[in-house]
């Protein structure tokens, strides 16, 4: 049996997303390898632990995919968030 799920990612200011029928049974890794979208994002298999979610909640790509999951693949930070903000209050308290 099949199920409809969605892999996105975000690479270089664009969305790209895939829509996808994978085996039940199927892991976000297996997912993600027949988006084909690793390549467009410039991003490593082994690169993305801690770096793809569900909906928005971070998963292991061991995980168990189910019907109408969104995959999503992050893109690394370029800046630590709390810094920005630390110098953004920074400036603003001058």
């Amino acid at each position: 049996m099949n199920i409809d799920i969605e892999v996105i990612a975000a690479s270089g200011g664009l969305l790209k997303a895939v829509k996808l029928q994978v085996a039940s049974g199927s892991t976000v890794e297996s997912a993600i390898i027949q988006s084909g979208l690793l390549p467009q994002t410039y991003l490593d298999l082994a690169d993305l632990s801690g770096r793809v979610g569900i909906y928005g909640k971070l998963v292991l790509v061991s995980q168990i995919l189910k019907s109408n999951d969104r995959v999503e693949i992050y893109s690394p930070l370029i800046a630590d968030p709390k810094a920005v903000r630390r110098a953004r209050a920074r400036v603003l308290a001058r």
